[in-house]
């Protein structure tokens, strides 16, 4: 399957057992195409031949298949004997571009296509680089015609163990297709999608929402421009509480003078970008613009923070378990987000009413067009929810002048911060699932027991300077040599600090510890929250 977007073609498949439920057979041949999967998803970069990514899945494929008693031998003599083509009898994979099979596979001045029958399928034996789209699908099928012939030639059937093929004819077979893209230091995977045959779902999503996450969005009413004389009235308003009257009467008179003067070819153009960008709020332009130009240190003037109450269960409050349980909820929370299952927001005006399966039900046959016209007749507000996916994989980068957005949803990382010292925690695997609980809590206890030395620089003081400052050191500390270094910050799914003090009853010293405390131990990314 797959779909066309601004020209470009995708091309996916998805192996999956229609009872829900792999048999034993079926875990074994989805594993061994998995890890060919995995293996050259790994493995692929700049530099590397495709002809040996092809050799490469063969060759985990049919030791996995070997592992399970189909096979017997040696892989490399399998692989030479040309078993691997009864087992999968195409390419690994193949160009994408403007179209689904693109051309390029074979262009002058690249390498021809290879002779050994095991390989004759490849569309394309090029030397892998940077910016290269194309599918990696390893796939192992039991196709009686192809079974039948390997049994005749005794070079191939020496490796087969008959009474187990046997078990999988009229089996069909397994392929797993994803779209990767080539980057500079590997391959990054352009269809994230659930593969692990172990996935639970349960564990994999906070939340399975029958209204999609979004469904509200398209229809949500744009924010009306006010007339003028009622935002210069408002604004007149809104200064009487911190002005004396003299300055109150040259508010006044200023007021009055842009109503006859700057005021109205301004509200004019206003209302004409208004129109002209019905996709967005008149409002969202300067907000980011007023948001990302202040130069005013991040820590109180914008970064709010909560603190949790103590979980009911006494053991529940010790600083790696609960570090670990707010992990993988927060992964969850991000995965039903994108998988567009989390619960959209909603006001109810009466709950009783209309949070209600009846509600969802209605409002979510509804086409996104119309759908908030449908739930504000249950007196239901759909909220705004666009600014969601900066929750995650988002930082603030300081510029002078005026910061930028840096947004990477490709990542696997989170970054855990302890005494001023960074590290990088992988938390989802190949697929984009959520790596299992023990795996989380094993790698945030080997940070919680790592002895260290604070800092002599802590770098996190830097992110709490004032935005020029900041800005100005940052772009010392990439010309340095730490460009990279600083990006693996930025494109983390978030950041989690492990503090060594404990938690206090004093407000105003919890304040000061969740704001900034001494600062060597944050890393003040500035990112959007709702």
């Amino acid at each position: 399957m797959g779909a066309s977007h601004s020209g470009y073609a995708s091309d996916i498949t998805i192996s999956f057992p229609v009872t829900g439920k792999f048999t034993s057979n079926q875990k074994i041949v989805y594993e061994a195409v998995l890890c060919a999967r995995n293996a050259v998803i790994n493995s692929a970069k700049p530099g590397v031949s495709w002809v040996d990514m092809h050799v490469l899945a063969n060759k985990v494929m049919l030791q996995k298949l070997t592992e399970a008693g189909l096979l017997v031998g040696e892989v490399d003599a399998m692989i030479e004997a040309g078993l691997s083509g009864i087992l999968q009898p195409h390419g690994l994979g193949h160009l994408l571009g403007i179209d689904v099979h693109d051309v390029g596979g074979y262009l002058p001045n690249t390498p021809p296509r290879p002779k050994q029958s095991y390989l004759k399928n490849l569309r394309t034996a090029r030397i892998l680089e940077e910016g290269i789209v194309l599918t990696v699908e390893p796939g192992c099928y039991f196709i009686n015609a192809l079974l039948d012939k390997a049994f005749a030639d005794q070079n191939l059937s020496k490796f087969l163990n008959k009474s187990k093929i046997d078990e999988f004819r009229g089996f069909g077979g397994v392929r797993i297709e994803d779209v990767v893209v080539i980057t500079n230091t590997g391959c990054a995977v352009l269809s994230p999608l659930p593969r692990s045959q172990n996935q639970n779902e349960d564990y994999q999503y906070l939340q399975k929402s029958s209204v999609p996450t979004l469904h509200f969005q398209k229809s949500l009413p744009r924010l009306p421009i006010p007339e003028l004389e009622d935002s210069c009235k408002r604004y007149i308003c809104a200064q009487q509480p911190l002005v004396d009257d003299t300055e109150m009467t040259q508010i006044v008179k200023n007021v009055n003078k842009m109503l006859k003067s700057d005021g109205p070819p301004l509200q004019k153009e206003l209302k004409a970008i208004d129109a002209a960008n019905r996709h967005t709020s008149y409002i969202s332009r300067p907000w980011f613009d007023m948001y990302l130009t202040d130069r005013k240190p991040l820590p109180i003037n914008y970064n709010p923070f909560l603190v949790f109450i103590d979980d009911p269960k006494p053991e529940y409050n010790h600083q790696l378990i609960r570090s670990a349980n707010m992990v993988i909820s927060s992964l969850r929370f991000m995965k039903s987000l994108r998988a567009n299952l989390l619960e959209p927001e909603v006001f109810h005006l009466n709950p009783n009413k209309s949070n209600t399966k009846f509600f969802r039900t209605v409002t979510g046959m509804l086409p996104p067009a119309i759908s908030w016209y449908g739930a504000y007749l249950f007196k239901a507000f759909p909220l705004d929810m666009s600014q969601y996916e900066n929750l995650f994989n988002t930082s603030r980068i300081p510029k002078t002048g005026k910061d930028t957005l840096f947004h990477d949803n490709t990542t696997r990382h989170i970054i855990v911060m302890r005494g001023g010292h960074f590290f990088k925690v992988d938390v989802l695997d190949e697929s984009g699932n959520i790596l299992n609980a023990q795996d989380i809590y094993t790698g945030l206890d080997y940070i919680l027991k790592e002895p260290y030395k604070a800092p002599e620089f802590p770098l996190g003081v830097l992110t709490v300077e004032e935005r020029n400052t900041w800005a100005t050191a940052r772009s010392h500390l990439e010309n340095t040599g730490n460009a990279e270094v600083l990006k693996v910050i930025d494109s983390a799914i978030f950041c989690l600090i492990l503090d060594e003090s404990q938690p206090t009853r004093d407000y105003k010293e919890l304040i000061r510890q969740y704001l900034h405390s001494d600062g060597t131990n944050r890393f003040v990314m500035g990112v959007f929250k709702n």
